[in-house]
């Protein structure tokens, strides 16, 4: 195996990490790119950095060139039983030089100089792999000390100074400096550097002259190593005005070469080097570079302007031009740069000089590959060198193992200077296995490419995806790609659908196909749809490989899909300021079946006078988005500069789908300067001409003006603008009288504005007749009436200075002023003519009524001033609009000739004059009803005027009865509906069904559908099959089936098709059958195409339980369907559910004791399950379980994690806990209510009158005759008692005196305070006892 590792800079060892590659297996590569992982122990690969074989460190005649701390090293695989030796000279390096970190380094050692050789040699079970053959130069650079010399030279003659450095082979750059006026000496139309150093000056001038120069070497561009040489000097031989100039290397007056050096000129220079310099040094003046032209093998180079100057690319190398006549490479030589260069002057006829470049290089071989063979396959297998070489190497030699082949006489194999093959004659062995090399040699150096040879039996596998999707554009060529991989080789079958296509070479049935095998991978089949490919090409082809190992072939399935083009959808011109970033995008779309591997976009760059360059990939990126499928190119520039602006290609490619390209052209402009020479200037009558100098430097692009007119009734000139024109550099206005005008302007393009220029002098004009308002309209708002409006007039459109509009008088009106004149007239006829006269100048329309219905009037205004009146304006229009007052009555329905569900309305239309506006506007409607379905609302449709009476009603239901009807319509609205016509449209064989799906199970598919759209006549059943597509289905002993059908009632919707052939795409199909006028229906087909899922892995697990909502007793709960890859594929979920318990111990003992609900299959929309019947507000554990069943029809089941939710409602417990609570509270109020009844009670009793002494005192006052002297009288009311007093007296004595009326008073009694109670709160009992027989008045 052969890893090339790509030397990526001169300054020490780049470090490739491999990685590792375990003993166990190792990947196989293949020229096509592919790969595939064997079982097996991996055979040693080893390479030397930096690698001599198209790398880009620096050569020179055949020798590196390196500073003394750079490195040298090998990099190998690393394989637990390799060993790595790095040899130097022939000889391993002692274990002192070599410094082991992962790979082998040559040790830092800066005393050691000279040329040696170095390779590296890695040796494991298999072999000797060899890296190529590396020479080194290591050397030390000093300053030269050279004493400095004078060169003596004539005024405007021309010199060559030597750089005096004798060892030139170790230096790869020269330039030269100056220390006087001149700092750094370039190749110019004065000056030149050849390859040997040597400076030339051409007309030297006096600036020249007393100045020293200095000659640097540099030994390593990237390194920058330098060595100097000691001043030169450059004097004049006589005075300055001396013109004798010297006999050689005089002035020709044609142009020549003025360096001396021939007119063909040969180089070889080492490939991966830097010095590679052709310079054109004409005698004639050189202003700019382009004046010179270059070619390569006849080819004219075009050059672009960059920031590094002007560059070319041609055969994929990239030249730039120092100065105006030196051409230089910027990267390391390639073998690209071979060839013929010719320069020569455009314009005038001059000599051409051509440089033939030959490029040094070791021998390269073709890239060589590891192979695999199975025991007793023959082989034959050859290395061969590439076409263009430089010498002639001495020969192509094979080794094995890094030795002379010492092989058996089954080998045989030659050598020659270009190719060495080898042939085993017989049937390999295990004991063929063996690691082989080509070496060849040139005066260059050597190149050593290995490859494996492993013998070994391999069963057959798929090198990649097993099933893959390929799309293919209508109309090309496409080829399919079975890659198999085996060993023995696998022989190659192919199928299209059922169809065996065969292994031979060209098969015909109906359609051409070849079948190939890959020149880049003998493992891989190619299957090339020929001539065009079409629609019937589309569909699922299967190539089946086998080889003898083991019983089952490897099988590839392709979908091939008919796809659409690969197109560019956004690439615009666009416009970015100078210095701003630019950024320029392009976007791609492509077909969803299309990768992003299957094509490439770049982007190009037109180049001046023709030619593309391409830009360079690491300077843009694409994004892919696979959401939209598009492809978008980025190109960004910091700051953007005018070379950028141009044309520019974006390209895409695609080897199997289509290719093509847009262009797009971007400006890099700046913004443009203030314009200059504003000038307003009388051109006739009242037109002036505003005049300024244009803006015509192509770095501004199309420059726009605008100018801002300031316009003032009056002769003040103040600052106020009026509007702004975009214009060309000259504008004519007509100025209006009684306004003064000013005027300034600016420039424009897309970038920006320049400042305004300063005001122009005033021009005042005097005052004359207005001008009219723009936009005269004229329209109806309402059947009777037409309004005509105009917009407002402008101020400067008066005609009148401002110190006079209020005081001249105009003559029609009577008052000073400005006035609008309005007239109008039937265009049909002489009637309803009529004027407005003296509207307001600050009105802007006017109403007309009293106006027939939609009738086309004639309107003039003009407007008046002192000075007189403008011309008129004329507008034509309308009066208002109504709604139609015609009829659209039904003649006649019919069902339509050809189409099903489809019938057409026959209608007579209105009259124009029952229209009653614009017929543009006229739509009719036809409305139908489902009479069948009561909840289908009613529907119309729009049918336009144009379609003369009669109206095609689509998308009805067959054998269904409808009611019609029509109505006119126009923009005021509907007018009245026509007679309802009732008509049953004709039945049919029923329609596709609709919401078609197939979903993926273990084994099996499950099939969904909905009904037709369109019935037309009772639907009976639904008839589905399906049918294998791959050609295993053949085989016998697989439990399995091939095709087969099935007849589903009207109403059930779904139907699983179980016993399938996993991992295998079936074509199912699916019509409706009906019963239509007593005949039976057959509706049209649907199909699919869906792979069956396999039965490896356990069952996917579900999510955890959702809750969607929750109520009384009930749970509502959903779930997600699994996304994750592998395992079973479930069939539907179920809910199971039991109620919660907090207690561990018995929720462990109810594990078993779960409840499940009704099963839901996963291909129904909605994924959710309603648990009735539980316990209102109760806690309940809930999981999703999911099921399916295997090969055997046994079903299994997994369980989701578990999650608890509450059911709605309120539990009977809560509400007994809560029931008992109440009546407790209840009993206690009731208690303490009595409690408080039973006081009150008590305390009323206690308090009452009884209780005083008043009874005991009024019998102790009592007369004997108490009976005589009732307390009541008849009428139950308190009598007063009288003492004995009051009766002898003969009157009656007050029932309360007061103080100063008697001497009975409270103050009377035996107790000296009145104030004092009794324990009952009465002040009665308080009454002293010793008052004996007084009179004792009661108050009550």
């Amino acid at each position: 195996m052969r890893l090339i590792c790509k030397w990526s800079g001169v300054v020490g060892v780049v470090i490739l990490n491999l990685g590792f590659i375990l003993s166990q297996s190792f990947n196989m590569k293949y020229k096509d790119g592919s790969s595939i992982e064997l079982q097996g122990d991996a055979p040693v690969t080893v390479s030397i950095v930096p690698d001599h074989w198209r790398s880009s460190a620096l050569i020179y005649a055949g020798q590196y060139k390196i500073a003394n701390d750079q490195r040298v090293g090998c990099v190998y695989n690393r394989t637990d039983r390799s060993k790595v030796t790095l040899l130097r000279d022939t000889a391993a390096l002692p274990a002192t030089d070599i410094t082991t970190v992962d790979e082998y380094k040559l040790k830092d050692d800066k005393n050691k100089e000279g040329k040696s050789t170095y390779q590296c040699k890695a040796e494991n079970s298999y072999g000797t792999s060899l890296s190529n053959i590396i020479s080194y130069n290591i050397f030390k650079l000093e300053k030269l000390e050279e004493k400095a010399t004078v060169t003596d030279a004539y005024l405007e003659s021309t010199v060559a100074m030597k750089c005096p450095i004798e060892d030139k082979d170790n230096m790869l750059y020269f330039t030269w400096q100056s220390r006087g006026e001149i700092s750094v000496l370039t190749n110019d139309d004065k000056t030149s550097v050849d390859d040997e150093g040597t400076l030339y000056i051409r007309d030297i001038g006096d600036t020249y002259f007393d100045t020293n120069y200095y000659c640097l070497v540099m030994s390593n561009l990237r390194s920058g190593s330098t060595a100097g040489t000691p001043d030169l000097k450059l004097r004049m031989k006589q005075n300055i005005n001396q013109i004798a100039k010297p006999d050689v290397l005089p002035t020709p007056v044609n142009p020549i070469f003025f360096d001396g050096q021939p007119n063909a000129i040969s180089i070889e220079v080492s490939e991966g080097d830097y010095k590679l310099r052709m310079t054109c040094p004409f005698t004639t003046p050189i202003e700019r570079a382009d004046q010179i032209e270059w070619k390569k093998d006849g080819n004219v180079m075009k050059f672009t302007e960059t920031a590094a100057g002007l560059s070319a690319e041609m055969d994929g190398v990239e030249f730039s031009l120092i100065g105006k006549l030196t051409l230089t490479t910027n990267k390391p030589i390639t073998m690209n740069v071979q060839g013929n260069y010719e320069c020569t002057l455009k314009s005038v006829d001059a000599p051409k000089r051509v440089y033939t470049i030959v490029v040094k290089a070791p021998p390269l071989f073709k890239k060589v590959y590891d192979h695999v063979v199975g025991i007793g396959e023959t082989l034959e297998f050859s290395c061969e060198l590439e076409e263009v070489q430089y010498g002639s190497p001495s020969s192509v030699k094979l080794l094995v193992n890094g030795e002379p082949p010492n092989l058996s006489s089954r080998y045989a194999f030659s050598e020659s200077a270009t190719k060495v093959t080898i042939t085993l004659t017989g049937a390999v062995e295990s004991v063929d296995t063996k690691i082989f090399q080509c070496e060849s040699t040139n005066t260059e150096g050597t190149t050593v490419v290995d490859f494996f040879i492993l013998v070994r039996n391999y069963p057959p596998q798929v090198i990649g995806e097993n099933i893959r999707e390929r799309g293919a554009i209508a109309g090309s060529t496409v080829q399919l790609k079975c890659p198999i991989f085996g060993a023995p080789a696998v022989t190659f079958e192919w199928f299209q659908g059922d169809l065996r296509l065969g292994s031979k070479a060209i098969i015909t049935n109906g359609e051409s196909f070849t079948i190939l095998t890959s020149e880049e991978n003998r493992h891989v089949s190619l299957l090339q749809v020929s001539n065009i490919v079409k629609a019937s090409h589309a569909g699922f082809y299967t190539c089946r490989g086998s080889n003898g190992e083991k019983n089952r072939p490897a099988s590839v399935y392709i979908d091939l899909q008919i796809v659409d083009k690969i197109q560019i959808m956004k690439f615009d011109n666009m416009t970015v300021m100078y210095g701003k970033t630019l950024q320029i995008q392009c976007q791609v779309s492509y077909d969803k079946l299309t990768k992003k591997e299957d094509f490439s976009i770049q982007l190009k760059k037109v180049i001046d006078g023709g030619g593309e360059k391409v830009i360079d990939k690491s300077l843009f990126k694409v994004n892919y988005n696979s959401a939209d499928n598009t492809a978008t190119l980025t190109y960004s520039v910091t700051s953007a500069r005018t070379d950028h602006s141009g044309e520019y290609l974006c390209v895409f490619d695609s080897e199997d789908l289509n290719n093509g390209s847009a262009s797009a052209t971007v400006s890099v402009l700046k913004i443009p300067p203030t314009p200059t020479g504003l000038q307003a200037t009388k051109s006739s009558g009242s037109f002036y001409r505003i005049a300024w100098n244009s803006i015509t430097d192509r770095e501004f692009g199309n420059v726009e003006y605008i100018v801002f007119v300031s316009v003032q009734p009056s002769d003040n000139v103040g600052e106020q603008e009026g509007d702004t024109i975009t214009t060309p550099p000259v504008l004519f206005l007509a100025l209006k009288g009684g306004n003064t005008y000013r005027f300034k302007v600016k420039a424009s393009n897309p970038v920006g504005e320049s400042s305004f220029t300063a005001w122009s002098s005033p021009i005042a004009m005097g005052d004359a007749v207005p001008t009219n308002p723009n936009n005269l309209v004229v329209a109806g708002t309402k059947k009777d009436n037409m309004v005509i409006g105009w917009d407002p007039l402008p101020r400067e459109s008066y005609g009148v200075q401002e110190n006079i509009l209020n005081t001249k008088v105009v003559a029609d009106c009577g008052k000073p002023g400005v006035f609008f004149d309005i007239e109008w007239e039937n265009k049909e006829n002489d009637t309803h003519r009529g004027e407005k006269k003296c509207i307001d100048v600050t009105e802007t329309s006017h109403t007309v009524t009293g106006l027939p219905t939609y009738t086309e009037f004639k309107v003039t205004l003009s407007t008046v001033n002192y000075k007189g009146r403008s011309k008129k304006a004329t507008a034509d229009g309308f009066s208002g609009e109504d709604i139609p007052s015609g009829t659209p009555n039904i003649t006649k329905i019919e069902d339509h000739e050809t189409n099903l569900n489809t019938v057409v309305v026959h209608y007579d239309e209105i009259k124009d004059e029952d229209i009653n506006g614009k017929i543009d506007n006229l739509e009719y409607r036809c409305y139908y009803k489902n009479m069948n379905d009561s909840l289908i609302a009613e529907k119309f449709d729009t049918i336009s005027e144009e379609e003369g009476g009669k109206a095609l009603i689509r998308d009805l239901g067959g054998d269904i009865v409808y009611e019609f009807r029509m109505t006119a319509h126009n923009s005021k609205g509907e007018g009245p509906s026509s007679n309802i016509t009732t008509f049953k449209t004709k039945g049919g064989p029923p329609g596709v069904v609709s919401n078609f799906r197939i979903h993926t199970l273990s084994g099996a598919l499950a099939v969904t559908w909905r009904v037709p759209k369109f019935a037309n006549g009772d639907i009976t059943h639904y008839e589905v099959t399906y049918k294998c597509l791959r050609s295993e289905c053949d085989q016998t002993g697989l439990p399995t089936e091939r095709s087969g059908n099935y007849t589903v009632v009207d109403g059930v919707f779904e139907i699983v098709l179980r016993g399938l052939t996993p991992s295998t795409y079936y074509a199912v199909t699916i019509q409706a059958v009906n019963i239509y006028d007593g005949k039976i229906g057959y509706g049209e087909i649907t199909n699919g195409t869906k792979q069956t899922g396999d039965f490896s892995g356990l069952l996917q697990s579900p999510s955890k339980p959702i809750l969607i909502s929750s109520f009384n007793g009930g749970l509502i709960l959903g779930w997600e369907n699994s996304t994750k890859s592998g395992g079973r594929v479930p069939e539907g979920h179920a809910i199971q559910f039991r109620k919660s318990d907090t207690d561990a111990r018995r929720r462990r003992a109810a594990e078993d004791e779960w409840s499940t609900s009704e099963p839901v299959p996963m291909w129904h929309e909605e994924q959710q399950s309603m648990i009735e019947g539980l316990e209102a507000g109760a806690d309940y554990d809930t999981r999703v379980t999911a099921y399916s069943k295997d090969e055997n029809g046994r079903e299994n089941t997994a369980a989701g994690e578990i999650a608890t939710f509450k059911t709605g409602g309120t539990s009977e417990k809560r509400v007994s806990e809560e029931g008992g609570q109440t009546w407790f509270i209840a009993l206690i109020i009731i208690l303490v209510l009595l409690i408080l009844i039973i006081l009150i009670i008590c305390l009323v009793r206690r308090n009452r009158g009884g209780k005083y002494p008043l009874m005991d005192r009024e019998n102790k006052y009592r007369p004997n005759d108490a009976e005589s002297y009732p307390l009541k009288d008849d009428a139950g009311a308190f009598q007063e008692l009288e003492g004995r007093e009051s009766q002898a007296n003969g009157g009656p004595r007050p029932a309360f005196h007061g103080h100063g009326d008697s001497d009975d008073s409270l103050a009377e009694y035996g107790d000296e305070d009145p104030g004092k109670f009794n324990e009952d709160g009465s002040f009665i009992g308080q009454y002293g006892a010793d008052r004996g027989n007084k009179p004792f008045n009661t108050f009550v």
